[in-house]
């Protein structure tokens, strides 16, 4: 399913589900995407949404994922590359923040997260960390943010963060990188 125009909308309505053998490359105004490529080639998704999305359920059976978007509400999503038996990768782009849907088990699941917002990576500072924190199971997760960010099983850690929090709940902590003058500050749980 790809978009043959490139510049207009393709999909304008409340939900995207939508399943392909290979890629699906599309521009949409949608509130909540539900995406599967059955790739037995390369079989990426690419979302380009024009505001706020509700990313319920995306899932590249050996490709990437990329979605940029406003805030970006995240449930599951994973990429992998079946041929290869390892991950594919994962970015988000948001305008906005980048939250979790205060569910545990849901995850971002890559070799590779990319992430860059203007806002926050997480969600609802109300919440404690355990609700909030955005789930992942990758192995290298970039971040670049414009706020807080909490994640729980983050496994190599790098990027710019500009005045943010990161909160760790599982997995090690291999190598953090500040840049202009930014300041990290890391919270561990009791064990520490």
């Amino acid at each position: 399913i790809i978009d043959g125009n490139l510049a207009e909308l393709n999909v304008i309505g409340n939900q995207l589900i939508a399943t392909a053998k290979n890629s699906i490359d599309l521009n949409t105004k949608i509130n909540i995407l539900d995406s599967t490529t059955l790739a037995t080639g390369q079989g990426n998704i690419v979302i380009n949404e024009i505001d706020s999305l509700d990313i319920r359920n995306v899932h590249a059976a050996n490709g990437n994922v990329v979605i940029k978007g406003g805030n970006l509400n995240v449930q599951n999503i994973s990429a992998l590359d079946q041929g290869k038996n390892e991950g594919g990768n994962v970015s988000l782009y948001s305008t906005g923040s980048i939250d979790d849907d205060g569910v545990n088990t849901t995850q971002i699941k890559a070799k590779k997260l990319t992430i860059n917002a203007k806002g926050s990576v997480g969600g609802n500072l109300l919440e404690t960390d355990q609700n909030r924190s955005l789930d992942t199971m990758v192995d290298e997760l970039a971040i670049q943010a414009g706020g807080d960010v909490s994640f729980i099983r983050g496994y190599t850690l790098s990027g710019t963060i500009d005045d943010n929090h990161i909160s760790v709940n599982q997995g090690d902590i291999y190598s953090i990188g500040a840049h202009g003058g930014a300041s990290i500050g890391l919270s561990f749980g009791p064990y520490f």
